[in-house]
């Protein structure tokens, strides 16, 4: 490296060249900080572009730090619930400690899966309710069916009106002429 600062020196000298560009073109040629370079600097230091792996499987570095988050809340989550399984009646504080993961980390996990439990006891549950209000609304069908085969074939007139009614609104006229002819203590609805 010493001659070719010698040499970097002379040609300066004799080019007429500053000296300070000769100091910057020995800097460039360091090995040291050869290693170091970017590579947006050496391609304009050396006038093109070279090809670059990609990296991250072609996403971009946010979306890369997200997969990566992901992936590792999952190994966590997955950590407590497989300690949990082993140790149910472990602590937040306990289970935090065993698996060197933040408290406010676990509890959320524990919820999680309390949470996820609660759901799927309340999807069965939902289930069961189903199928009794289903197997009710047969039965309940089945009995209404049976006992309209019991009324008779006109229930209609058989209704009494309220107290004081002489009949319903759509016949108010009809009844005014057929009042005098009913017994006014028992009056009967007519639909007609």
């Amino acid at each position: 490296m010493k001659k070719v600062r010698q040499d970097v020196l002379y040609l300066a000298n004799r080019l007429h060249l500053p000296l300070y560009e000769a100091e910057h073109a020995l800097e460039a040629c360091d090995e040291k900080k050869a290693l170091t370079v970017r590579a947006v600097t050496l391609e304009s230091w050396l006038g093109w572009k070279f090809a670059r792996a990609k990296k991250r499987n072609g996403r971009t570095r946010q979306e890369h730090l997200a997969w990566v988050a992901e992936v590792r809340t999952a190994i966590s989550r997955s950590r407590v619930w497989q300690y949990l399984q082993s140790d149910p009646q472990a602590s937040i504080a306990g289970i935090a400690r065993k698996l060197h993961i933040g408290r406010n980390t676990v509890a959320k996990y524990v919820r999680e899966k309390w949470q996820q439990i609660a759901a799927e006891a309340a999807a069965a549950v939902r289930e069961a309710v189903n199928l009794m209000e289903e197997e009710l609304e047969k039965e309940t069908a089945s009995t209404l069916l049976q006992s309209a085969r019991k009324l008779p074939a006109s229930f209609i007139p058989s209704i009494r009106a309220p107290w004081g009614e002489l009949c319903s609104a759509s016949s108010a006229g009809e009844a005014k002429r057929e009042a005098p002819r009913r017994n006014l203590l028992s009056p009967v609805v007519s639909l007609t």
